[in-house]
């Protein structure tokens, strides 16, 4: 009876939180069309999944975009055949989306819920980790106000609400994080052998999971700083050797299968999305990143200036940042891998210079993570000083 009450005490902050989510995310979707450009690309693969040939696949997304509100940018990659198979091909290694809404589809027949049901899982997941993993360091309630906060974070909501593969990429991200959580809190075959397919196919998403290799690095540079429990270093290296063995492989049969590279992401970027017909030297493109990475963080600073309650959290986890590491430094392993997570995926923005929120959602929730421990700190040293009395 007891252990059923405590269930019922951790799991329904949980619920109430995934039912405000899931009115949330289908007001928002039934006021929008989820389709930006990138969609229609994941919807090119769907069809030829499908049985379509290139061109009758082509030709049903040109018949769904509206070129009368697209811009230049827009209308060239999608008239122009030739920037229509390369923008294609930056899009064909990412299968896993538009084969989840293919199989999807031979149970339902309706190709708007087969795209919209592998995002909402994905979203409804993400929120569900942010909470358990947060309750492993902090109570209820902080864990509960701290995965509210991101599901407040409306750059979430709203690209969680388009047909792109951001919110997946989220969900295997913070889905991989928790799993080395509990494979140095308990070693497991069944565990381990779960982050293993998880980083595999995870890679068939989007490519940011290679950044795994730089949070376990981070972790294990933090570990032998804070000379912390050494029983874990096995299981640190051996989540480390696959992760560096899979991302090679990854990068080998990238170049085999000619894919694009780190470079011509830089240069597709640099060409405003292959719309100008140029080449460039390495030191233009050099130059363009150093300008671009500047105009990035002008560009978080002003989002910053403008929404005072992130500039507010993002000060305070700042705050919680500074006093685990480097004030009370006896961090505990969670905080050491939140804050990998946090710097991999900041790098993840600088290695491609371009500011959209989606692309580095694991440094936001740290930022809530350490800002939770910060106001929390705060209270508990409040509540355990030394009352006045007059």
């Amino acid at each position: 009876m007891r252990k059923n009450r405590t269930s019922i005490i951790i799991y329904l902050p949980l619920c109430i939180l995934l039912l405000i989510a899931t009115l949330e995310f289908f007001l928002l979707l039934r006021h929008k069309s989820p389709y930006l450009s990138d969609s229609y690309f994941y919807k090119h693969i769907y069809y030829e999944m499908q049985g379509d040939s290139f061109d009758t696949a082509r030709q049903k997304i040109i018949a769904q975009v509206d070129f009368q509100k697209a811009d230049d940018i827009t209308k060239n990659f999608f008239l122009n055949q030739d920037k229509y198979k390369y923008s294609l091909s930056r899009y064909i290694r990412r299968p896993l989306y538009p084969l989840t809404a293919y199989l999807l589809n031979l149970f339902i027949a309706d190709e708007y819920w087969a795209f919209t049901i592998p995002i909402f899982v994905s979203y409804i997941g993400c929120i569900s980790l942010i909470y358990f993993l947060f309750r492993h360091r902090f109570d209820s309630f902080w864990a509960s106000f701290g995965a509210a906060l991101f599901i407040g974070f409306y750059p979430f909501l709203d690209w969680s609400t388009y047909f792109l593969t951001d919110t997946i990429g989220a969900f295997f991200w913070l889905l991989q994080i928790y799993l080395i959580f509990k494979l140095v809190e308990k070693p497991s075959k069944i565990v381990f052998m779960t982050y293993v397919l998880s980083l595999i196919i995870s890679l068939f998403n989007r490519e940011q999971s290679l950044l795994m290799v730089i949070v376990i690095l981070i972790v294990l540079g933090l570990y032998r700083m804070f000379k912390l429990n050494k029983s874990s270093f096995s299981s640190l290296y051996k989540i480390k050797r696959v992760s560096v063995g899979i991302a090679i492989a990854y990068l080998i049969i990238n170049v085999i299968l000619k894919q694009p590279s780190l470079y011509d992401s830089w240069i597709y970027l640099q060409s405003s999305f292959g719309y100008y017909d140029k080449q460039y030297t390495l030191t233009e493109t050099i130059s363009f990143l150093f300008v671009e990475l500047i105009e990035l963080h002008k560009g978080l600073v002003m989002d910053l200036i403008h929404h005072r309650w992130w500039t507010t959290f993002s000060v305070i986890g700042l705050v919680g940042i500074f006093q685990s590491l480097l004030i009370y430094k006896k961090p505990k392993f969670l905080d050491i891998l939140m804050f990998a997570s946090a710097v991999a995926a900041y790098i993840g923005l600088i290695i491609v210079p371009f500011l959209s929120y989606r692309y580095f959602y694991p440094t936001i929730i740290s930022v809530i993570y350490f800002s939770i421990y910060a106001i929390q700190r705060f209270f508990s040293k409040q509540q355990n000083s030394p009352q006045t009395t007059f």
